[in-house]
């Protein structure tokens, strides 16, 4: 009985026991679950490890520069040149002559006397070179079209050579003048130019695109003198930093709008026309015309005007026909006086080449223009204008508009007393200057 009632107790505990867990589950009361909850080890706290700060190399100090990358042109000229500003480089690196100063003791100046119609560009320095210079860079280089020429250039005596190969073509045309007039009814076109038969000698002779043909250097009273022979005939600009100078080569029509070539027609040891048992030279009343006409065009902004000579000195019909063709001339006027066998013959005329029409203006249009403005301030009998084929080489030479005036004749008396006295060539001066600001006003 006792056992029995044992039995009943237990199982009543157990019983009592599942009922409190239930209630305490519905009613939210806290249960201890440590008595069956699965016990986690605890991790270890992360060492983190302080990072030393980054020692700096020695060989390369925080504030040293990034090598530049140059384009393959301009590293082929620094690697050259060496210390200079990349930034001029790229300025003038079109066309150049780039001097190196280290060869003149410091403080070394430049000036800069150009002879365009001879190609010549004159550099004198202030300083005489120094003979214990040692630059690590050349005395002289060329830039052409991002191109560096650093090869020795030729002294003077190769392109003398040319110059008297030019001499002799110029005295066969002058030979065949006659034959080569003949041959203008038989030909409705020109062939192939003096001019352009002797550029095909020089590109021979002097191959490539270096804008320097050759260089003579002297030296003379303290200072240093080079001569350079271009290839063309350009305007010059100097720029320079510490170790070079930079002479750059300008295209004249980048710099001016309007551009006039006045020749003074013979020179030197050719006197052109005679009159007055040799008292009364041509050469000489055709400068005075250029140089009176020059105190114009000089105080005219608007008009750059080159002249082929401002002196007494021969000049070679190519010479004065190619300074118009390097600078695309707005217009070539040649200035003479003429002289026939009879004395009877006067007036003023123009003559013009036949093969230059021209978009704007023809050499026909130019010679029009001279001759009515001339004729108007100077009123000598007015014999109209000419048209000239290969006779008259300046005008049949000429690849821009070109007329050559012939103001009077020399061999007619009236003419001559006239042409010689100031006021007669002042007016035809002034004639001529209204005619180039017609030329300029188109």
């Amino acid at each position: 009985m006792v056992n029995k009632l044992l039995r009943r107790a237990s199982i009543g505990s157990l019983v009592l026991l599942f009922l409190t867990v239930v209630t305490g589950l519905i009613l939210g009361d806290p249960v201890d679950e440590s008595s069956w909850a699965v016990t986690m080890p605890e991790k270890e706290p992360a060492v983190v490890q302080e990072q030393e700060p980054e020692q700096s190399d020695p060989a390369r100090p925080e504030d040293a520069q990034t090598v530049t990358e140059y384009e393959p042109w301009l590293a082929d000229i620094v690697d050259v040149l060496g210390e200079c500003d990349t930034e001029l480089i790229e300025k003038v690196a079109d066309s150049c002559v780039v001097i190196n100063k280290d060869f003149f003791a410091k403080g070394v100046k430049i000036k800069l006397e150009p002879l365009y119609v001879e190609r010549i560009l004159n550099c004198e320095f202030s300083n005489l070179m120094s003979v214990e210079a040692e630059p690590s860079a050349p005395f002289i280089v060329r830039l052409q079209n991002r191109k560096i020429y650093t090869s020795e250039l030729e002294d003077r005596d190769a392109f003398d050579e040319y110059l008297e190969q030019e001499a002799a073509e110029e005295k066969q045309a002058k030979a065949t003048e006659t034959d080569r007039r003949d041959r203008e009814s038989e030909r409705s076109g020109r062939t192939t130019g003096y001019i352009d038969t002797l550029q095909v000698v020089f590109d021979k002779l002097f191959p490539g695109e270096d804008p320097v043909i050759c260089r003579e250097i002297r030296s003379n009273g303290g200072r240093t003198k080079i001569e350079f022979t271009m290839r063309k005939t350009t305007e010059y600009e100097v720029l320079e930093d510490e170790h070079f100078f930079y002479i750059r080569c300008v295209d004249p029509r980048e710099l001016y709008d309007f551009i006039v070539v006045l020749d003074a027609g013979h020179g030197g040891t050719d006197p052109g026309a005679l009159a007055d048992c040799d008292k009364v030279m041509e050469k000489d009343l055709n400068l005075d015309i250029v140089l009176r006409l020059k105190k114009l065009l000089d105080a005219d902004e608007r008009i750059r005007t080159y002249y082929t000579r401002t002196a007494d000195r021969k000049l070679t019909l190519m010479q004065r026909v190619r300074l118009a063709n390097d600078l695309s001339a707005d217009a070539f006027i040649s200035v003479h006086c003429n002289s026939a066998k009879s004395s009877q013959v006067g007036g003023t005329e123009v003559l013009y080449s036949q093969y230059y029409e021209g978009e704007k203006l023809s050499s026909k249009d130019l010679a029009n223009i001279c001759l009515e403005k001339v004729n108007e301030l100077y009123p000598l009998m007015n014999r109209g204008i000419v048209p000239r084929g290969d006779d008259v080489l300046i005008l049949a030479e000429a690849k821009c508009p070109a007329a050559l005036l012939e103001t009077a004749y020399i061999s007619n008396p009236s003419n001559r007393k006239s042409i010689t006295t100031p006021e007669s060539r002042q007016a035809v001066a002034e004639g001529l200057y209204e005619a180039i600001l017609e030329v300029h006003r188109r």
